[in-house]
């Protein structure tokens, strides 16, 4: 079934690039890619093959292939970060495993693909209006998907593909409700992509309210956030509405002032308040118990939500020690150069580090974690400094993308970067880095008398012909 699977995936988008050209074939995988179950891989000794990296396969060699295809030639700030990012992880990983095949594959396959597909997704203003269709019907599909499951607490393609999922036991219950992971391997990453999404939803009503689009549409927003509820994950509940905010403050430069008061109060009121916003965040993930666990001689209460700032305490020497370059990939609890920092009988409970920050300085060192925070303040920079112009088109696209990074940042303090959802977050900085790197072609886009058709027909009014988008030269 896996490589049937493959193999009609890569035939229809040969077709696509055939049909409609290869922008569209990269549409077509991007949505494609998010919809695929992450649990259909294949091990070929250390190096894994699954649904996502066929799919860069096949869409990098139909643009590599297509005679009209017109590569990103201006490179970015962010593009050498992820590339230093990338030469980090490599070189860490080599340093503690020594030279090896599969070691020369993971920064390719899980930092640079994702990337590289965003920078080829985004050209022109033309590909957000070519993909906003796609992801509306997508979202649709993953809103009845999570409803769905959550109401009756099975996952349908995990039935049709023989997969077990721990989340279907009676005691993960929330609330009463199954928690949602559609084609994901745990809710809280379907709840990540989901808040990816966001901001191409609310394009989507955008265009629907202006006429422009069914309107359906207009349900898209409501459609999504009451998926990422069925996901019964706070995290991204909780970035949805953060991300709203700083959506809602880039948008409106003259409510600016107030809406930072409004944040302030409402930090204030928080931190006042966090006994109670404790007890309602345990009791919202049904924590009704809790563990004592001793770290250096010291007794804690834990339960799920305590995991989040007691690794701090439990992984405090590993930090320390981690130095530039970090003890590479973390593997299992036996043989983990990061846990023999760790007291014994704390190694079982705080081996999963749902912290992706923590995660990086142990395996990538304070480097790998320096590089990673400079990328993402980039692309936020660059989407913030979009959003600022709100005259110019998808000014509030770009400005809920900003606000959907920012939370997703904050959000990483309680959770790793998954693959599942670090496919999207990884291709949005690609996106967001695109953007800035063909900004002198959208500035032309935005002219009230820009027509790709008539410039490349008459170079001689100043416009080069390869600031036509898709122009072949």
């Amino acid at each position: 079934m896996f490589y049937v699977l493959i193999l009609a995936i890569c035939v229809f988008l040969v077709r696509v690039t055939l049909a409609q050209g290869v922008r569209a074939a990269v549409s077509v995988g991007w949505i494609m890619a998010l919809i695929v179950p992450y649990w259909l891989f294949r091990n070929y000794g250390p190096i894994r093959l699954d649904m996502q990296t066929s799919i860069c396969i096949a869409l990098f060699a139909c643009v590599a292939l297509h005679p009209t295809t017109r590569l990103p030639r201006r490179f970015v700030l962010a593009d050498i970060l992820m590339g230093g990012l990338a030469l980090v992880v490599l070189v860490s990983e080599v340093s503690a495993a020594g030279l090896k095949i599969s070691l020369l594959v993971r920064p390719v396959q899980e930092w640079l693909m994702p990337y590289v597909l965003g920078r080829l997704l985004f050209q022109s203003y033309e590909d957000i209006r070519r993909i906003t269709p796609l992801v509306a019907y997508a979202c649709l599909l993953l809103a009845v998907w999570a409803g769905f499951e959550a109401v009756a607490k099975v996952n349908p393609i995990s039935y049709v593909t023989n997969h077990s999922s721990p989340f279907e036991q009676p005691h993960t219950l929330r609330l009463g409700f199954k928690r949602a992971e559609g084609p994901f391997t745990h809710p809280i990453y379907f709840g990540m992509v989901l808040l990816l999404l966001a901001p191409w939803t609310l394009e989507a009503a955008r265009r629907a309210y202006q006429g422009d689009g069914p309107k359906w549409w207009l349900l898209v927003p409501c459609a999504n956030a009451a998926a990422i509820l069925c996901t019964m994950s706070r995290g991204p509940a909780l970035g949805l509405i953060f991300a709203a905010y700083v959506t809602v403050f880039l948008s409106w430069p003259k409510w600016r002032v107030q809406l930072f008061a409004v944040g302030l109060l409402a930090c204030i009121a928080v931190l006042a308040g966090r006994h109670l916003a404790y007890e309602v965040l345990t009791t919202w993930s049904g924590e009704k118990d809790y563990e004592v666990f001793f770290i250096d001689g010291e007794p804690y209460p834990y339960t799920g939500t305590d995991h989040r700032w007691l690794q701090f305490l439990v992984y405090e020497r590993a930090i320390a020690e981690a130095g530039l370059l970090g003890f590479g990939k973390l593997g299992p609890i036996d043989g983990s150069p990061h846990m023999e920092y760790v007291e014994d009988h704390l190694e079982p409970r705080f081996a999963s580090i749902d912290n992706h920050y923590i995660y990086m300085i142990l395996s990538s060192g304070y480097l790998g974690v320096l590089l990673f925070l400079l990328l993402g303040a980039c692309t936020i920079y660059y989407l913030a400094k979009q959003a600022g112009r709100v005259t110019a088109p998808y000014s509030l696209f770009a400005a809920s993308t900003c606000g959907v990074l920012v939370a997703q940042m904050c959000l990483m303090l309680t959770v790793w970067l998954a693959r599942d959802f670090g496919f999207m977050f990884l291709s949005t900085f690609g996106l967001a880095a695109s953007w800035r790197a063909h900004a002198h072609v959208l500035a032309l886009e935005e002219r009230p008398s820009w027509n790709a058709g008539s410039m490349a027909r008459q170079p001689g009014r100043g416009v080069s012909r390869r600031l036509v988008p898709g122009h072949p030269s």
